[in-house]
């Protein structure tokens, strides 16, 4: 039997309360503690109804306080699924306790509490996960693996480029009282759509520098956070070569576009969220070679994702995305909103 506290029960939290049930069946046991306490259920489709509660709905037993829910006995791990700017404190008490952590992107929106939390982490043996989940896409992983191989040849460059609606990302809420809207919450392109720039870490390496266009552009509604930012990275190669990475972020394209190109001196590639397709290109042969993955479902990269981090408690595998990964993301999250403020070039710690 495995328990797991859920603290947050968002779409995201429902998610993980239904994929956890989905893996382990009655060997999982799920408690949560929570604030706003919202009577709304949220499928996978972001549909949502209003007529009962998520403990409710899921069998969760609900706890009065954060400190009694991490006394539970027997407590496997925690799932930090509230906002962004909330997830430190709850990482930090999780690790005090000497739980496991599994921690929704990004791992925060400041450097407080974070030295604290490596130090934990590595002094107790926890496990602890930043969920970048596009780790776990089958294109990405393919992409990864043409990389590696040398397919593009040296490469020279690249683009990543996200851009959504905000208002019609959770259609259930009003979007100017959510977390992505508020500086106080954590919000703001860089980080809540920081899966591009993770994906270009974790594909191209991290950069030395950055420097930010963008700001809050749009008529939308915000309270202190971008609604757009263009960065710009200087990503060193293991030759002393550095190759620019653009990645670009929007609050505002409807329908969204999500895709990815890079570039070699052997060809290039571009990946199409969307069409569920990586196209190939060979420079010398002039051939292109599409790789398709029209089986692909969203839900599979969370499915994969958590059958990692339960693996991980196991010792049968290494995490895909440990905690040094999600603070080399906010290293350069921090660093990009730095050059937003400066205009400047900004080192990336």
């Amino acid at each position: 039997m495995k328990r797991f506290l859920l603290v947050g029960l968002g779409s995201i939290g429902q998610r993980h309360a239904r994929l956890l049930r989905q893996i382990l069946g009655d060997q999982v046991a799920l408690s949560c503690w929570r604030q706003r306490k919202l009577n709304v259920i949220i499928d996978d489709q972001l549909s949502a109804t209003f007529d009962r509660s998520p403990e409710e709905h899921y069998g969760i037993r609900s706890l009065p306080s954060l400190e009694e829910a991490l006394q539970e006995p027997d407590l496997d791990g925690v799932f930090v699924t509230n906002p962004i700017a909330d997830h430190m404190a709850i990482a930090l008490a999780a690790a005090r306790h000497g739980k496991h952590i599994f921690i929704e992107k990004p791992l925060a929106s400041s450097w407080q509490g974070v030295a604290e939390l490596d130090h934990l982490v590595r002094e107790r043996g926890l496990v602890c996960t930043v969920a970048y989940m596009l780790r776990f896409h089958p294109a990405m992983r393919t992409i990864r693996a043409l990389l590696q191989a040398g397919r593009l040849g040296r490469l020279v460059a690249a683009n990543f480029h996200f851009g959504e609606s905000l208002p019609y990302m959770h259609p259930y809420e009003d979007y100017r009282q959510g977390h992505m809207a508020r500086r106080d919450q954590g919000g703001g392109v860089i980080f809540c759509l920081s899966h591009e720039i993770d994906s270009a870490l974790w594909l191209l390496g991290k950069p030395a520098s950055v420097c930010a266009v963008g700001g809050h552009l749009s008529q939308l509604q915000l309270a202190g956070v971008e609604d757009t930012a263009s960065l710009l990275f200087a990503v060193p190669q293991t030759d002393g070569r550095t190759i620019p990475v653009h990645v670009h972020l929007n609050f505002l394209q409807r329908p969204a576009q999500r895709f990815m190109t890079i570039i070699g001196e052997k060809g290039w590639l571009h990946w199409d969220y969307f069409a569920n397709a990586v196209d190939v290109y060979d420079g010398e042969t002039r051939q292109n070679e599409r790789v398709s993955f029209a089986d692909f479902q969203r839900n599979d990269m969370f499915l994969d994702e958590l059958n990692n981090f339960l693996a991980a408690l196991d010792g049968k595998e290494t995490l895909v995305t440990p905690l040094q990964a999600g603070m080399d993301v906010l290293a350069v999250c921090l660093a990009a909103h730095q050059a937003l403020q400066s205009g400047q070039v900004e080192k990336v710690v």
